[in-house]
């Protein structure tokens, strides 16, 4: 069956090998009753009309049997099965499709578990299975000592070929090994050429925050208002093509979008010029992925006779190409020179050109590269800036430290960054906000594996009373870091609260301590992300330098483009959402609906 498995780019093909075989065996089976058995038309017709849902019943009692089997047989219970309404669970599905656009980032998944008394929980969507999970425990198992057993599945690969490729997020087993391999010499130090080109892109961010235009109702000359999230999206744009490719983009120097007069994009503020079209782009080919994922086995239907991602993808690639094409034939000079190669300078286009001439493979690795680099960092620096605008007391601490250890100009260098005391304790307070940032905000809040095609894996319980639950073989399991890092039983009942002190005060830290698997905006085991300090690096130089300038900050919620706007049955909800003043959603990594618009006062 491999041999006809088409490639994995060919959904199309799929889709038609996926249709041969769930209405090829109920039609042959109608066909043989209808020749065998002396029936009217109108008969016939019936025989062939149940033909399908009555197979598909019986193949779904079979299934669930058999695994059933199989866990008693490996001492374990299956994972509890949700029964929804209609057949198939499809009222599940359309009631989480609604949700992802319509309701609280992820709340649907997590209230489906509560509503089931469980932690994880299989959902059984479209007859095959799917599992939820938000217990820290069976997530540290699969990312750590169960790993071999979990990979990425064919359904996610599928999902995001033709906008991954090749990368190192979209592939697993020997290609990820090697993909991982190849890029983890770049990111395992600090460079002092990192910090300049962080403050080359941090200084323009601040002169365009600077030169931005003063906001209606500006009651002094160094007021400012604008979308935050647009700004540090183009700074970590600029900062990441500088560090990963030597592009110099310039976004910066871009008209920003306008207090007033912003419209709604296909994530934040929208933008029309090239970095616009660049960016838009960028943002539309993550969501339709992510769309792919909820919609299932069914996306190709509608993707038939149109690839929605075929365009995105396009203007994506055509952008990346010629900086591609660039350094390979750079190399190639440089190995006809017999020139050495300078680690200590080269950006990681360069390094990859050094180690691989696939322009293919390269290219991938630069958009996952991309991708991490520029739209996690800047997740982390939106929600950072938002918790602060809406926590007066943290942001003038924050701010008082950063004047007092750095002082109002100067750059920070990798040693203040990391022991810069926060004013209760010799912690790094830059890291303390950070930390709390990730924990309620993590910049990829969900993550998914499935179980290889061989015996399937079992979960160990991970709570006293708990049965090892078996998951059958080819099952995918989406687990939520967001969950579990806001659970109250793990991290107290000031669990939704930002406290930066948790990090820094022993009694509070030893939670984490304790348990380290229950923060993982990095994820862990095997996969852990190459970039992890470079992220923290980057983020607390930003920051630091943004305290540099700005003296106060608040929400500017009346600039929110239409559409973006808090939906207002919020306001009383239990948990996080009832806080929110802002509409945080998901498209692999976390962004605020129509940007995060800030007022803020310059210093002189």
């Amino acid at each position: 069956m491999d041999v006809l498995r088409p490639g994995l780019a060919n959904y199309r093909g799929l889709l038609l090998l996926q249709c041969a075989k769930f209405f090829g065996p109920p039609l042959l089976l109608a066909h043989l009753v209808t020749k065998t058995a002396s029936l009217s038309p109108l008969a016939k017709a019936a025989v062939y009309l149940a033909a399908v849902p009555l197979v598909a019943a019986v193949r779904d009692k079979l299934d669930i049997w058999r695994n059933d089997r199989e866990a008693a047989r490996r001492g374990a219970k299956p994972v509890p099965r949700l029964k929804g309404k209609l057949p198939g669970n499809l009222d599940v599905m359309m009631y989480l499709v609604h949700e992802f656009e319509n309701g609280y980032l992820l709340q649907a998944y997590q209230d489906l578990l509560d509503q089931n008394g469980v932690k994880t929980l299989n959902l059984r969507l479209m007859w095959s299975d799917l599992i939820l999970c938000s217990d820290e425990g069976h997530v540290k198992y699969i990312l750590t000592n169960g790993f071999p057993q979990w990979i990425k599945s064919d359904r996610f690969i599928r999902a995001f070929e033709t906008f991954l490729g090749h990368g190192i997020f979209n592939r697993d087993e020997d290609l990820w090994k090697q993909q991982r391999a190849m890029a983890r010499p770049f990111f395992g130090r600090d460079r002092v050429r990192d910090l300049e080109l962080f403050d080359a892109h941090a200084s323009e961010a601040l002169r365009a925050l600077r030169s931005s235009p003063l906001p209606p109702g500006a009651s002094s000359a160094n007021e400012r208002a604008l979308d935050v999230q647009d700004l540090v999206g183009r700074f970590m744009v600029d900062s990441a093509a500088d560090f990963l490719f030597g592009a110099q983009l310039d976004t910066l120097s871009r008209p920003l979008p306008i207090a007033g007069k912003a419209e709604l994009g296909t994530k934040g503020s929208k933008t029309d010029d090239e970095f616009g079209d660049f960016v838009q782009a960028f943002e539309a080919a993550q969501l339709r992925c992510i769309e792919r994922i909820n919609e299932r086995w069914m996306w190709p239907i509608g993707e038939f006779f149109n690839d929605k991602n075929k365009d995105p993808v396009r203007i994506v690639k055509a952008y990346i190409e010629p900086f591609v094409q660039k350094a390979v034939e750079e190399e190639k000079g440089r190995r006809e020179r017999e020139e050495p190669f300078d680690s200590e300078t080269a950006n990681l286009l360069q390094y990859l050109a050094s180690v691989s001439d696939d322009k293919t493979i390269i290219r991938d690795q630069l958009l996952n590269f991309l991708l991490a680099g520029r739209d996690t960092t800047a997740a982390l620096l939106t929600f950072t800036i938002y918790l602060l605008s809406i926590h007066e007391d943290v942001f003038r601490k924050l701010r008082a430290e950063v004047l007092s250890a750095v002082g109002p100009d100067a750059m920070p260098d990798f040693e203040t960054m990391r022991n810069m005391p926060y004013p209760i304790a010799n912690e790094s307070a830059v890291r303390a906000v950070l930390n709390e940032t990730l924990r309620l905000f993590p910049p990829v809040p969900t993550n998914q594996r499935g179980t290889t095609e061989g015996e399937g894996s079992v979960l160990p319980p991970t709570r006293p009373g708990d049965d090892p639950l078996y998951v059958p073989p080819s099952t995918d399991m989406f687990f939520f870091y967001i969950h579990f890092q806001r659970n109250s039983e793990l991290w107290g009942e000031d669990a939704m609260e930002f406290v930066p002190e948790r990090w820094i005060e022993k009694d509070k830290m030893k939670r984490y301590l304790d348990n380290p698997m229950i923060f993982l905006p990095f994820h862990a085991g095997p996969r852990i992300c190459l970039g992890q300090q470079l992220a923290y690096n980057e983020a607390s130089f930003f920051m630091i330098r943004f305290l540099q300038q700005v003296e106060s900050l608040e929400l500017a919620s009346e600039f929110v483009p239409k559409g973006a706007e808090v939906p207002a049955d919020w306001k009383n909800a239990k948990g996080r959402m009832g806080m929110e003043r802002v509409w945080p959603k998901t498209a692999i990594t976390l962004y605020v609906k129509g940007g995060l618009w800030v007022r803020m006062k310059l210093r002189e």
